[in-house]
């Protein structure tokens, strides 16, 4: 994808699945009314469900993208003439 839209374009691609999954997770609610006793649920239960797995899918892939981005952006610093990559490696824990 590099080579055919450019480090903007995984940016961007970026963003856009963060945003997306931002949107996915606030259309999961919790009901609001107080229950009188506690009902067990079970933890596969809870995680099967569609909201969960779509939001876990799209966090997933904005992982994926921005550990890409981040583990070839010192390759192709390095490329570049006239970076310094020092600068990359010393705001990146920031």
């Amino acid at each position: 994808m590099f080579n055919a839209y450019g480090f903007a374009a995984l940016v961007w691609l970026c963003t856009l699945t963060g945003l997306i999954n931002l949107v996915v997770i606030l259309q999961i609610s919790e009901p609001g009314r107080r229950m009188e006793q506690t009902i067990s649920v079970a933890y596969r239960a809870v995680v099967l469900k569609r909201s969960v797995l779509v939001s876990s899918f799209i966090q997933l892939v904005h992982a994926v993208i921005f550990g890409g981005i981040m583990t070839f952006l010192p390759l192709l610093l390095a490329s570049v003439e006239g970076v310094n990559i020092g600068i990359f490696f010393w705001s990146n824990p920031l």
